[in-house]
């Protein structure tokens, strides 16, 4: 019963991961000014919604979604949002570039990313990425991506090594913990195939313990040589 209640719990949490999402009741279809959730979008810099979720959702109540004054509001919010300033942070957060600006003010939005992911994709970058264990940023100019490939690649390596240690670690930690289980448990058994076991796990806790405490010199001294 209990499996059963937590299998069942488990499944919808996964399915809502998936593709849950927030529905609109009839209060907020009622209350909703269409406007100023365009007008909001606009300035946030978020694309225009075709508005299909909610309008399904409305549709249970018959209220119908006024999409004009949504798209009113986004022309408007959209234009505060198209300046230069905001086209430098896009492209120095590594985002790529959103072509929806009006003709009139796509020119200053545009410099402003290139300014931005010029700042954004460097050498440096591409190594911290790899360290990291990140992914290559595609959105790199071709130009600027030749720089990059190399630290990249060099960062990446660095982050594999440390990867491998970490592992080995975690396998190191847990065999100590499984020699102090057979000490504890069959150092006193009855049995001498047990107390066997015990002795034999005494003999190898130590060297163990040693290779443990190299794995944790080695991962600090790749930490500290490669920042």
């Amino acid at each position: 019963m209990i499996k059963s209640l937590i299998y069942g719990i488990l499944i919808f949490n996964l399915t809502c991961l998936a593709g849950c999402a927030h529905h609109l009741s009839q209060v907020e279809c009622v209350n909703r000014d269409w406007y100023a959730t365009g007008l909001a979008d606009g300035r946030n810099g978020s694309y225009k919604s075709n508005l299909q979720g909610e309008i399904q959702d409305c549709s249970k109540f018959n209220i119908p979604v006024n999409t004009d004054a949504y798209s009113k509001g986004w022309n408007e919010g959209i234009r505060s949002y198209c300046n230069f300033k905001n086209g430098l942070i896009l492209g120095a957060a590594g985002k790529g570039y959103k072509d929806f600006c009006p003709s009139d003010l796509k020119e200053f939005f545009s410099a402003g990313w290139q300014e931005g992911i010029q700042q954004y994709c460097t050498p440096e970058r591409a190594y911290e990425l790899g360290r990291k264990g990140k992914s290559f940023p595609q959105v790199c100019p071709a130009h600027l991506k030749g720089k990059m490939s190399l630290p990249y690649e060099k960062g990446k390596h660095i982050f594999q090594k440390i990867s491998e240690i970490e592992h080995d670690i975690s396998k190191t930690e847990s065999q100590i913990r499984d020699c102090k289980w057979k000490i504890e448990t069959n150092k006193r058994s009855s049995f001498e195939s047990s107390r066997e076991e015990a002795r034999k796990a005494e003999f190898l806790l130590p060297v163990l313990e040693q290779r443990l405490e190299s794995l944790k010199s080695q991962k600090l001294l790749v930490d500290v040589l490669t920042l």
